[in-house]
Formats: C-alpha cells, sequence, structure tokens
C-alpha cells in the first residue's frame, strides 16, 4: 500500500471521566498517528473543554462534533474527517497500550490486511469487570478460525481498517448500540477480520450491578432489533443471531440450574444476571417492536390499557392528583413565614447585578446585550455585569477575556443549561437586587433606571418585564401585577426577571432543568417560601431577535425532536417539585427527616411514571428539596434562638 498515515478516530459521549487517560494513552505510542479526531457526540458535561485543552497543546488533535447521538453516527463523522489511508478506532473508556496504534496496524501495513481487532484487559479487577472480561477473552477465542488468525465477529472499540473500506460501508448512524455487530454482518464476503491480540487496550467495563443490567438489557434490545431487520444476512452458526430464538428462552431455566452445579455460586450469579437482563432485553423487542426508545416497554403496555373513559396517560395524572389533593392547601409555619418575609424585606437598592447565560451567541451578546448594556443611564457604579459562558464552542470565552471593564465579572459554568450557568451568576452577584437577561436580547436606555425605580418604591420581592419579539412582531408577554395564578405562569418568560437578592438565600434555580420550566419551578418555590409575595410588571419592552439556538430548529420557536421529549420531562419534574414541597410542610416537627423520607419513599411507586427513564433525577430532585428544606430549618431555628420573641416554634 501507499506510505501510511494513519488517523485516529475517538467517539465520545459525556467521556470526562475517562477521556484525558485515553488521549494521553494516544500521544504516547511507540509510533505517532498524523491525527487524532475526537468526536463529540452531543456529550453534556466537560468533553469539549477537555478536547480543547489537549488541542491547544498538540495541534494532531482536531474536535469535530455530531449531533445525532449514535455510536454509528459519531464513528462516521470522524471517518469523514480523517485524512489517513489508515483508520484506528478506539472508545474513549480504552486506555491504549503503549505498542496498540504500531500493532493494531502492523498486519495492515505489512499483510496487506483489509480490517484489524485488538484485544482487551480489565484494569479495574472487581466481580463485575473480571467477569466480563472472562467472557469477552473466551467469546473472542472461540469465534477464531481454523488459522488463528482471523476471528468471526467484530468488537468496534478498538481496531484499523483501510479508509477505503470504512467510507465504502460505514456504520449505521440509526443504531445506537451493536453496531458493530451490524456493520459484520454487512463486511461480510468484503474482508476478513484480522484478530491481533498484542494490540491490547485497558477497558474499562461495567463494574456495578446497576451498569451491567441496562447495558445488557440494551444489547439485547439492539441485537433483536438487528436480528429481525437483517435476517437475509445472517449466516448459519451466527452464535449472536443464535441468542435471539425462541429455544434460547425457553432452554434458560434449565440452563441456569446446570450453571449453578458447573460453575459454582459466584459465577452463577453474574450469569444469571447478565443473562437474564440480555433475554429481558430480547423479549421486550419482541413485545413492542421498535417502539422502546421513546417509552420503557412497561409503560407502553400500560398505555395500551383503557379503563372507561381514561386512558393510560389520563389516568396516571388524575390518580397523582388525587394523592396529593390533601396536600394542596397546606403550608409552611407562620413563623416560618414570617421569618422568611423578614429575611427578604425591602432594603435600599445600591447595586443590580445583571446576570446574562450564554451559550454560542457570541454575535448576539455583542450585538444587543452588550451593545444596550453600555448605553444605560444610570452610573457604572449602580450596576454590574456578570456574563456566565455555559461551555459554548463559538470563541466566546476568549472574547470575553478581552474585554476590560471593572463592572464586568465573567465566568464559565461546565454544567450544560441556563439553571446552572444562572445559579453560577447569583453566587457571584453582590447587588441587592439581581437582573436576568437573555444573551439575544436588547435592553433599552432606561431598562435599569425603570428598574431601580420598582424596587425603591415598594416592598416587591420580584419583577417580569415585556418582551417583544422581531421574529413575531408581537409583544411575548401581556400581563399585570393583578392577574390571577393560571395566566401569570402562561405568560411569565425567563428574559427579562428581577428579583430581591434575598429571595436566593431561599431558592434557586433547578440545575437538572437544562431546558424548560426552569422559571416556572422557581417561581413555584417562591410562591411556597413566599405566599404573600408582591411582584411588578414593566409595560415598556425590551427587544428580543430570536438567535439560532441549540435546542430550536434554526431561528424559529419549534423544538427539536430531543427537546420536545425533555420539556415534557421537565414539566413533570416542575409538578413532582411543587408537590413534594407541599408534602413536607412540618419542617419544625422533631420527626420532619422520618417523616420526609417515608412520604417521599411511598410517593416514588406514584412518580417514577412520570421520569420513567429519569430515576437518578427524580431520587436527585428529593435529596435537593430536602436539603433546601432541612437548610431554612436549620435558619429559623439559629434565629429563633437568638431572638426569641416574637419567632416562636409553632
Amino acid at each position: 500500500m501507499d506510505i501510511p498515515s494513519i488517523s485516529v478516530v475517538i467517539p465520545i459521549y459525556n467521556g470526562e471521566k475517562t477521556l484525558v487517560s485515553c488521549l494521553t494513552s494516544i500521544l504516547t505510542q511507540t509510533i505517532e498517528a498524523n491525527e487524532i479526531i475526537c468526536v463529540d457526540n452531543n456529550s453534556s458535561d466537560c468533553t469539549k473543554d477537555i478536547i480543547f485543552k489537549f488541542a491547544h497543546d498538540n495541534q494532531k488533535i482536531k474536535y469535530v462534533f455530531e449531533k445525532l447521538k449514535s455510536r454509528g453516527a459519531a464513528r462516521n463523522a470522524g471517518i469523514g474527517a480523517a485524512k489517513g489511508n489508515i483508520i484506528a478506532g478506539l472508545d474513549a473508556d480504552c486506555i491504549a497500550k503503549d505498542d496498540w496504534l504500531e500493532n493494531i496496524t502492523r498486519p495492515i501495513i505489512d499483510d496487506d490486511e483489509t480490517i484489524v481487532m485488538g484485544s482487551e484487559s480489565d484494569p479495574v479487577g472487581n466481580f463485575w469487570t473480571r467477569e466480563i472480561q472472562k467472557d469477552n477473552e473466551s467469546f473472542a477465542f472461540a469465534n477464531l478460525d481454523p488459522s488463528g488468525k482471523h476471528v468471526n465477529f467484530f468488537d468496534s472499540k478498538d481496531f484499523a481498517a483501510k479508509a477505503e473500506l470504512l467510507r465504502k460501508i460505514e456504520f449505521n448512524p440509526e443504531i445506537e448500540n451493536c453496531e458493530d455487530y451490524e456493520f459484520k454482518l454487512r463486511l461480510d464476503g468484503l474482508a476478513r477480520i484480522r484478530f491481533e491480540p498484542a494490540a491490547i487496550v485497558a477497558h474499562l467495563h461495567r463494574d456495578n450491578i446497576g451498569s451491567v443490567v441496562k447495558t445488557f438489557f440494551g444489547r439485547g434490545w439492539w441485537i433483536a432489533k438487528i436480528v429481525s431487520h437483517n435476517k437475509k444476512l445472517i449466516k448459519a452458526q451466527d452464535k449472536v443471531a443464535e441468542s435471539v430464538s425462541l429455544s434460547n428462552m425457553l432452554l434458560f431455566v434449565p440452563w441456569v440450574m446446570l450453571r449453578l452445579v458447573i460453575n459454582g455460586p459466584k459465577r452463577w450469579f453474574y450469569l444469571v444476571i447478565t443473562q437474564a437482563s440480555w433475554r429481558a432485553g430480547i423479549i421486550t423487542y419482541w413485545l413492542l417492536g421498535d417502539n422502546l426508545p421513546g417509552r420503557p416497554w412497561w409503560e407502553q403496555l400500560l398505555f395500551k390499557i383503557k379503563i372507561g373513559d381514561f386512558e393510560w396517560g389520563r389516568l396516571r395524572f388524575t390518580i397523582y392528583n388525587r394523592l396529593n389533593r390533601c396536600y394542596k392547601t397546606f403550608q409552611l409555619p407562620p413563623s416560618v413565614l414570617e421569618f422568611v418575609a423578614l429575611k427578604t424585606a425591602q432594603v435600599p437598592v445600591k447595586k443590580i447585578s445583571v446576570v446574562i447565560a450564554t451559550y454560542n451567541r457570541l454575535d448576539a451578546l455583542k450585538k444587543y446585550v452588550l451593545d444596550g448594556l453600555r448605553r444605560q443611564r444610570i452610573s457604572e457604579a449602580e450596576f454590574e455585569i456578570i456574563i456566565i459562558d455555559n461551555n459554548s464552542s463559538d470563541g466566546t470565552w476568549q472574547y470575553l477575556k478581552t474585554i476590560e471593564s471593572p463592572r464586568l465579572i465573567i465566568a464559565q459554568e461546565m454544567t450544560r443549561g441556563a439553571s446552572a450557568a444562572r445559579n453560577k451568576g447569583i453566587e457571584l452577584a453582590s447587588g441587592q437586587i439581581i437582573a436576568f437577561l437573555d444573551d439575544d436580547c436588547l435592553p433599552d436606555e432606561n431598562w435599569l433606571s425603570r428598574m431601580y425605580g420598582y424596587f425603591s418604591q415598594s416592598d416587591y420581592s420580584f419583577g417580569q418585564g415585556a418582551i417583544f419579539d422581531h421574529a413575531y412582531e408581537t409583544v411575548l408577554n401581556y400581563l399585570s401585577s393583578d392577574d390571577p395564578g393560571d395566566k401569570f405562569y402562561s405568560q411569565f418568560y425567563e428574559g427579562n426577571l428581577s428579583f430581591r437578592s434575598a429571595v436566593f438565600n431561599f431558592v434557586s434555580f433547578n440545575r437538572q432543568m437544562i431546558y424548560g420550566k426552569e422559571g416556572y419551578d422557581l417561581i413555584s418555590q417562591i410562591e411556597y417560601f413566599l405566599p404573600g409575595f408582591k411582584y411588578f410588571f414593566d409595560p415598556l419592552p425590551i427587544d428580543h431577535y430570536r438567535s439560532p439556538a441549540y435546542y430550536r430548529k434554526s431561528n424559529s420557536s419549534e423544538l427539536t425532536e430531543k427537546e420536545q421529549k425533555n420539556e415534557r420531562k421537565f414539566y413533570w419534574l416542575w409538578q413532582i417539585n411543587m408537590a413534594i414541597r407541599r408534602r413536607n410542610t412540618k419542617i419544625l416537627s422533631p420527626y420532619f427527616t422520618a417523616s420526609y423520607l417515608l412520604k417521599e419513599i411511598l410517593f416514588f411507586a406514584a412518580e417514577i411514571f412520570f421520569l420513567p427513564s429519569d430515576l437518578g433525577m427524580l431520587v436527585k430532585t428529593k435529596i435537593i428539596i430536602f436539603q433546601q428544606l432541612a437548610s431554612l430549618r436549620r435558619q429559623f431555628l439559629a434565629f429563633s434562638s437568638d431572638n426569641p420573641r416574637p419567632f416562636r416554634i409553632t
């Protein structure tokens, strides 16, 4: 072949825990790659920041973004960007041995092989990783051909291939898991897969029972789908396809009993967990077909149930409301509410902190926000500007660092979402008033002057201003301070808000709400802690220029399909958060902690139907709210011990 040039492609999704080790191992190989292409598969952690830091020090590292979340799409994006005539693929949870690249490419260079697969080791060594490693090794050697050089399966965690082959076949971008098995089905007849046991990577296997169950269930579902859609490509004695059969399911119970005798209790336990999870995934596909990704299988079955006029979707909401009906009128003890009101009472306004959370809108930030704030008709000493870069990739952070202004504070927030970024801004704010402005809004020159007037003349807890949207040529929110609650929520927009900073001693934006309803959730917290709050509405609108957004299609208001699902999820999280707080108002009871735990465990069974795929989110929100209420309890008890009257524990 021609003089070899090697491109290493690493697909990454939320790989911040392993990516540093992975990249470091590639940069210390016995032979150097011509380029290292890191494909960010729509990560929400610090993946992009890590790649940029490595790329700053090494020009061979290139960043590629792939929005469609699937391993196949990410690999294809890397292959498309690669310039080498040999492409080596490595997963982000693998650490390559220092001679891996040399060994994985040698059969292509010396023996003119087309595609080569490497081997793996277990760097963790706990019960689960050891058993997985044992399974992988036995499967690899069981699939060797008589020559001992080629295998009848393909694992894409570490491989190398001629670029022309990968560009001819490509991976299937519609397959999120087990894409290498589907790739192998289409590869048969075009090339044999060389196995190179000397090309070793340390592979960080799943290391706990929860991740093992989830992984094997997902693999079972995807393998069943691939087999179902590719029956013509499957050859006889395909061990993977054989597992997706009715006979295999029927023989599971006797197989389990036999394994207990042959393998002993520890190995038997591992096999039961993994094989039961695998088969559960397969059976789920048989029952529901291709519908699994939208909702979990058990909820899809329930949605087919109809009881009278109630379908499951409506019935579950009705049941949940009935369960919470007795708590709807509950409120915090009067003495606690009096304490919160005292701590958030009107104080002289000396400074306003303007917080702007921004993500990949540098042009709008310069053209609208910064220009509008420069023209404000109040002195520089009376306000500060706090800009939080939410891990942008368009040069926002680099630009902000060039601005020299004593009133400008800049910071980065790597956790994805406006809520996390706004909370960061709240932490940095020093003003008595905190105003929130969207990064594609243009405030008029009297915006802050009016805000000063409202908060100085009355004891408002917060205020909202009108927003004129230039895309639709209309004011988005018509409101007055006398509007009822339902209309208030329907006309609520987060792009032009202001609060007394003391309010944030008790409330905060919910950082789990990445997009949608985070403002509603904040206001429902204020209703809980300050039920008698006063707010104003500024009818003079600021201008909103609807810039392209990560969550919207182009510059329209239409959300991407993924974010439509997320918005529904965050709506239910908001509803659950309100219900949790209403159920737990007796924070001064000596049994508050036990009462909270008991109630939330009992309601957990009902609430998993609203967040079925996000049980971690549900548990976390219960912990966050408990910490919030426990903090209020501590603050009140400390204050009442120093001020025994009129603050009595009631």
